[in-house]
């Protein structure tokens, strides 16, 4: 059996435990438009303090991870749970292009 998630996005927001993403889908829509899923992804506790210090809004990230089935007030969710983050490019890099 294998629980694997890949995904590149940007930062949209950082939160203690985790990081809120921005992903373009790979396709238009029927008007012509990427349309663009936003997932909150959670880190491991060692791994927060790295992504804190060396990524920010905007910047372009890749995440390596699972998913979990938790329970939050008595409803079960679906969480994934990153187990690597990789630094892609910053948004400054992108606006020098």
């Amino acid at each position: 059996m294998h629980n694997m998630v890949y995904l590149i996005g940007r930062i949209v927001e950082l939160r203690e435990d985790n990081v809120r993403i921005a992903v373009q889908r790979g396709y238009k829509n029927e008007e012509g438009i990427y349309e663009t899923d936003f997932m909150t992804v959670f880190l491991a506790e060692c791994m927060s303090g790295h992504v804190h210090e060396y990524c920010h809004k905007g910047d372009l990230i890749g995440i390596k991870g699972f998913l979990r089935q938790d329970t939050v007030d008595d409803k079960k969710v679906l969480k994934i749970i990153a187990d690597k983050v990789s630094f892609l490019s910053s948004k400054s890099s992108k606006d020098e292009e």
